[in-house]
């Protein structure tokens, strides 16, 4: 029986920590009493940019896309991306030869005002992995948020792990997902470079993050930590309701910066899972337990939860991404403000 949208089918309970993540000099960052004040998503496309409201509120829970406030507004586009050295076998195919991967990807980017151009350096890229059976618009809310604090935001569909997979879902198939990445990363670089593109010059190419959500967090960690799967290029990673999927992974050797967001009531993916994975990171590293929230509540749609996720993975990309000044302070004070939704653990 497939899981349910969104979800995996959960791994064997590895290990149980009692006390969340104190070890190693980790800071908690839970204020147990006083006032708790709203959480605002407040990006930051400049040093000393105001504080912006959070995103505007809509009549639906899990909108297909949301208005967000903040330095920039921002644009989409669809890249048809197809990587034709790696194939998809039958019955994926809808033939009875292999085809190959096609990635069709979603791109989030700022909206510059008529007759400007890109900063000289472009600006710093993330690329999304989305959930088992979740399509990538599910959470265009948080892509955007990213999108509008200046990041040009990629979220590729997975031939097999995306809604009306043709022949039917198969989530073995995550373990190609990180090439996929890797090859999605590739092509928006190449088409950084091209004049005709939309695109054109407005990616930083030194500046890459991966993120994902359940299924598309391992692949992230893939990406940015698996032996077999790493990638250079990646600069930071955000790991949302993950676990650890790829038994070859060098988190314990690599130093790219990690942060990790969880719900503490997810069934699915429970908060054991991710809190190995965070363990077994070296420093910078940041823990987000999400009290209350389940598998999804924190990722899709604009809920108090989602708005938590989108604020301090904002500020957690400004710092390791733009090296914003400022950032490291919003990141513990945006973590103190809401101490009965939300702990935050730093090891930086």
């Amino acid at each position: 029986m497939e899981p349910p949208a969104g979800s995996r089918r959960p791994l064997a309970t590895l290990l149980t920590l009692i006390v969340l993540i104190t070890a190693g000099g980790a800071i908690s960052l839970l204020i147990r009493s006083g006032a708790s004040t709203p959480l605002q998503t407040r990006p930051t496309g400049t040093i000393g940019s105001p504080s912006s409201p959070g995103p505007t509120p809509t009549s639906s829970p899990t909108p297909v896309e949301a208005s967000w406030t903040g330095p920039f507004a921002v644009s989409k586009t669809v890249l048809e991306l197809v990587d034709r050295k790696r194939t998809v076998l039958p019955p994926h195919t809808g033939t009875s030869k292999p085809a190959p991967r096609a990635l069709p990807t979603v791109v989030w980017y700022p909206k510059l005002p008529e007759g400007t151009v890109p900063p000289a350096q472009g600006f710093p890229l993330v690329v999304f992995a989305h959930g088992f059976d979740v399509s990538p618009l599910a959470y265009a809310p948080l892509l955007r948020s990213w999108a509008a604090a200046g990041y040009v935001v990629a979220a590729p569909s997975f031939p097999l792990t995306k809604p009306g997979a043709v022949g039917g879902l198969k989530e073995a198939d995550l373990a190609n997902q990180p090439a996929d990445v890797r090859f999605v990363i590739t092509k928006l670089l190449a088409t950084n470079t091209a004049a005709s593109s939309t695109l054109f010059g407005m990616i930083d190419p030194a500046e890459i993050a991966v993120a994902g959500h359940s299924d598309g967090g391992e692949t992230a960690q893939g990406v940015a930590y698996g032996a077999s799967g790493l990638d250079a290029r990646v600069r930071a990673a955000i790991v949302m309701a993950g676990a650890e999927f790829f038994p070859e992974r060098t988190t314990s050797r690599v130093s790219t910066p990690l942060f990790v967001a969880q719900g503490t009531e997810d069934v699915v993916n429970p908060p054991d899972h991710s809190q190995q994975l965070y363990v077994g990171a070296q420093r910078p590293k940041a823990y987000l337990s999400l009290i209350g929230a389940d598998h999804t509540q924190p990722f899709i749609g604009t809920g108090r939860y989602e708005r938590i996720t989108a604020t301090l993975t904002t500020d957690f990309l400004d710092r390791y991404l733009k090296d914003l000044p400022d950032a490291v302070p919003r990141l513990k004070s945006d973590g103190r403000s809401t101490p009965s939704q939300a702990k935050l653990t730093l090891a930086l």
